[in-house]
């Protein structure tokens, strides 16, 4: 399976995936005092809010990684497919914390659920990198420091996640808040998206003089094959 077969797959299962969030909102069930039941929704507002940003992060993350992966194999195609049932998953915890917020039940256990989920779904994207790297099917222009370097920095989301799971146990929606906090923050303009940057990666003249015409049409037919 080359490449592009598995990114397309995945940007589908991302798209529907994000799509179907919507339906977490349930409308009201009677139009009396529209408004006033439009409000008392906001949980679920708030949970497809922070879902829809997770979802847009990581199918961002997966396209930048998957940039700098030159080739796949069996065990990174079961990787990959670890994340998406992650990701497709979503719609399900989203729709239950948004519930439990509004009702005032059960909310230490919707967070706990949620945020396993976002847990989960950092570990998979880690466990794809690390494969990469380790088994060198990423592309030659990374340095050796650049690649340990964007492993560490890609193990704050999972961290950054659990942290505010165990704070739901003890204030459910200051954790919700949080989860979009540090979504927002991936998404904002600044360092943070610079972890798989090339302009600034120094390359050793080894790697560069792979990177000759001559030799990148070798690598590439090379890559071709094993891929296929």
């Amino acid at each position: 399976m080359g490449k592009s077969r598995l990114e397309a797959f995945s940007d589908g299962v991302f798209s529907i995936a994000i799509t179907l969030l919507i339906f977490t909102v349930a409308a009201p069930t009677s139009t009396g005092e529209l408004g006033e039941r439009l409000l008392h929704l906001w949980p679920s507002y708030l949970a497809y809010v922070g879902s829809f940003l997770v979802i847009g992060q990581a199918w961002l993350n997966h396209h930048a990684m998957f940039g700098h992966i030159r080739r796949i194999d069996s065990t990174l195609l079961v990787l990959n497919l670890l994340l998406l049932m992650d990701v497709s998953a979503l719609p399900f915890p989203t729709s239950v914390i948004g519930a439990a917020l509004h009702d005032h039940q059960g909310e230490r256990l919707a967070v706990v659920v949620y945020g396993a989920t976002l847990f989960l779904g950092g570990v998979f994207f880690n466990a794809i990198w690390r494969y990469a790297v380790r088994h060198q099917l990423t592309e030659p222009g990374l340095s050796p420091q650049r690649l340990r370097s964007t492993g560490r920095r890609f193990l704050i989301g999972p961290a950054s996640y659990l942290a505010a799971t165990l704070i739901g146990l003890l204030a459910p929606f200051a954790a919700m808040v949080l989860f979009i906090g540090l979504i927002v923050f991936y998404l904002a303009p600044g360092p943070q998206h610079r972890l798989l940057d090339r302009d600034d990666d120094p390359v050793s003249p080894q790697v560069a003089e792979t990177q000759s015409p001559a030799a990148e049409g070798g690598e590439s037919g090379q890559g071709r094959r094993e891929a296929s």
